[in-house]
């Protein structure tokens, strides 16, 4: 059952179904960041005599957020750009191998990415943004979520179609 098409029914209905799309509500949060901090910083720039220079790098910062939680959102959702064409062509026993070849190849790179991130948001521990003073831990903790959630919901997918009998 794919929840992502259910509609919400009534005030809880609505609380699962943010929860449930947590990538988007996180990344729409960081958007909202971004937009406001850039024009916050666009309004002290050419009203004010004191322009806010933190509002560069916290709308850098909070683009991160967008960037990797908007994919994995995009990524649940079956909205990444996919190249059929081939796959077309060929008799149909043919593209289920290439498909199911393609998905343990994506969920092996997704494994390792996540596997990368982790070690760079540990590593970046003491490293704090030179405005901010914010440690990098917190940036990049976008990536490890980001790329943690495409892994899981890849895996799920793989998982749903494996006991489906496709690919």
């Amino acid at each position: 059952m794919d929840t992502t098409s259910d509609k919400p029914v009534g005030p809880i209905g609505r609380v699962r179904s943010l929860l449930f799309r947590w990538e988007e509500t996180l990344a729409v949060i960081a958007l909202c960041v971004v937009v406001t901090a850039v024009s916050y910083g666009v309004i002290t720039r050419y009203i004010t005599a004191t322009p806010a220079t933190w509002t560069t790098e916290l709308a850098g910062l909070s683009f991160t957020w967008v960037v990797f939680l908007g994919a994995a959102g995009a990524m649940r959702r079956n909205m990444h750009v996919s190249i059929d064409a081939v796959t077309r062509l060929v008799p149909a026993s043919v593209a289920r191998f290439v498909a199911g070849t393609m998905n343990i190849l994506v969920l092996v790179f997704l494994a390792y990415t996540t596997y990368l991130a982790v070690l760079i948001t540990i590593g970046a521990y003491h490293r704090p943004s030179p405005v901010l003073r914010i440690s990098f831990t917190w940036v990049y903790l976008a990536v490890v979520l980001g790329f943690g959630s495409m892994l899981l919901n890849h895996g799920l997918t793989i998982s749903r179609a494996l006991f489906r009998g496709g690919s």
